[in-house]
């Protein structure tokens, strides 16, 4: 991999239909969607950088499993390093992965007009999953790394990034929502230094692989 190359890996088709057709279920049911100051988005002179509306998931719905097929079958792909082997991309910060576990989870939902602009998050590894009722009617909303690497929005896929990154949201053009359900991975402390060693030895073993093919 070129080190100018950014370390960002997406995986399309994310969640099975039913999982999809369920979370549309409870979003569209939701009533409880805040600002992006209350739910504790990035501000810049005290202004939210992020026009949309948000909820806080594992605040909403309770802190273990928000939802559970999120939390369960989304995260477990993040207990191997393999995931980015699967691409063939190999960088040092999907170390990380070794020892981050969930952090917050949290919903945005852009209508016509709404973005997020330029920001970082908090934490080590940021998910993010795109979705909308209606994709082909869709316009803008597009991811942009580094303010010029642009990722089109794609219903279903999940984009795995280094939270450190700069990314942004832009406008939404079209009355189409759209939705984005974002995880915070975060160092985990409870890990236990043993089974960092195995996931990275796991990786080890991949690349010396691939490189030997």
């Amino acid at each position: 991999m070129n080190e100018l190359e950014l370390p960002i890996i997406h995986f399309d088709k994310a969640l099975q239909d039913h999982e999809i057709e369920y979370l549309f279920y409870l979003l569209e049911k939701e009533k409880d969607w805040v600002t992006p100051v209350e739910a504790g988005s990035a501000l810049v002179g005290g202004k939210p950088l992020k026009q949309a509306q948000s909820l806080k998931l594992n605040t909403r719905f309770g802190v273990q499993e928000p939802y559970p097929f999120i939390t369960n079958d989304i995260f477990n792909l993040f207990g191997t390093i393999n995931l980015e082997v699967d691409q063939g991309i190999h960088h040092w910060v999907w170390r990380y992965l070794a020892s981050c576990n969930l952090g917050s989870v949290v919903a945005a939902k852009y209508s016509k007009g709404d973005y997020y602009a330029q920001h970082t998050d908090s934490c080590k590894i940021s998910a993010v999953l795109t979705l909308a009722r209606n994709p082909d009617k869709v316009l803008g909303g597009d991811h942009v790394f580094e303010g010029n690497t642009t990722m089109a929005f794609t219903h279903n896929r999940l984009i795995v990034f280094p939270s450190i990154v700069l990314h942004e949201v832009t406008e939404v053009l079209s009355d189409e929502e759209r939705y984005s359900i974002t995880m915070f991975l975060d160092t985990d402390p409870t890990i236990e230094e043993a089974s960092r060693q195995e996931i990275f030895n796991q990786y080890q073993s991949a690349r010396e692989e691939e490189i030997n093919e």
